[in-house]
């Protein structure tokens, strides 16, 4: 159904790549490698699952809209 196909899309881009990388910068602020590490198999994890569905999608120009891209 493409509705939620939509409404994940949304979702991923919205909600879960930015906590991520919030948990990306607080784990580094806090010097804490294991979140780092959990964040990164995590972000690595939903990226392929994405993949799987959609095809190519934007990886390196992700949750970048504050850069203005």
């Amino acid at each position: 159904n493409e509705y939620y196909l939509g409404t994940a899309w949304n979702h991923m881009f919205t909600s879960t790549l930015q906590n991520i990388e919030q948990l990306l910068v607080k784990a580094d602020e806090l010097n804490s490698p294991r979140y780092i590490g959990i964040a990164k198999v995590i972000k690595a994890y939903m990226f392929s699952q994405y993949v799987d569905v959609y095809g190519e999608i934007p990886f390196s120009e992700a949750n970048k809209k504050s850069k203005g891209i």
